[in-house]
Order: structure tokens, then C-alpha cells, then sequence
């Protein structure tokens, strides 16, 4: 919001609306990511159970699980992407609501002000 952006009910409510849905796609994608980690993590589970998973450390078991599960490791970056970029958004309009709450209360506090001092 620039500086000389007015503060009408019209904006205040589409800055809410949009942070209403962009919350609600931050929530959705977080579960898919949730999902899709479930899925994956099942997966090398399984792998573990058969003797899949070659490597006598962490890291070359890692590298043999995305080997044989690359099908699975592509969304979940992915989806991690979304998450990421679904975050930013809410914070940029949760960011405008709360500019719009400040300018609302210091137009308050402008407009009180004056007549304080006239009851003086």
C-alpha cells in the first residue's frame, strides 16, 4: 500500500478476504505437504523393510531412497515450493491489514486529539 492509498470499507474488506483465502491455500498446501511426507516416509519404511536401502551410513541410505523413490521426492519438493510461496502471500496480506489497522487507529487518535484539548 503506498502512501497515498485511501482507507475505504471497500479495501478494508478485500485486504480480509484475501487474507482469508490466502490462509486457507496456506492450510490446504501445508496438509498436502503433510501428506505427501506421510506417503514417502511409508515408502522408505517399506523400502527399510525389505532390505531396500543400501548404505551403511544415514546419508548413502538417503541417496538410495531418492534413487528408488524419485517418483515421490519431486512433489514433495514441490509442494514444499507451494507452501513457501503460499506462506509469503498470507504474511504480505496479513501485512496489509495490520497497516490498515494502524492507519485507522491513528486517524483515530488524530481525530480525538483536537477535541481533548477543546474540553480543556
Amino acid at each position: 500500500m503506498s502512501e497515498l492509498t485511501l482507507v475505504t470499507p471497500e479495501r478494508i474488506h478485500q485486504a480480509y478476504a484475501e487474507l482469508r483465502d490466502a490462509t486457507e491455500i496456506l492450510a490446504n498446501t501445508s496438509m498436502d505437504l503433510q501428506r505427501l511426507r506421510w506417503e514417502l516416509d511409508a515408502s522408505k519404511a517399506r523400502l527399510t523393510v525389505e532390505g531396500r536401502l543400501i548404505g551403511s551410513n544415514a546419508e548413502t541410505r538417503e541417496a538410495s531412497a531418492r534413487t528408488q523413490l524419485i517418483d515421490l521426492y519431486g512433489p514433495v519438493e514441490d509442494t514444499e515450493l507451494l507452501v513457501t510461496r503460499a506462506r509469503m502471500e498470507r504474511d504480505r496480506w496479513a501485512l496489509e491489514v495490520e497497516e490498515f489497522k494502524q492507519l485507522l487507529r491513528l486517524m483515530e487518535l488524530t481525530r480525538t486529539e483536537p477535541e481533548l484539548e477543546r474540553a480543556q
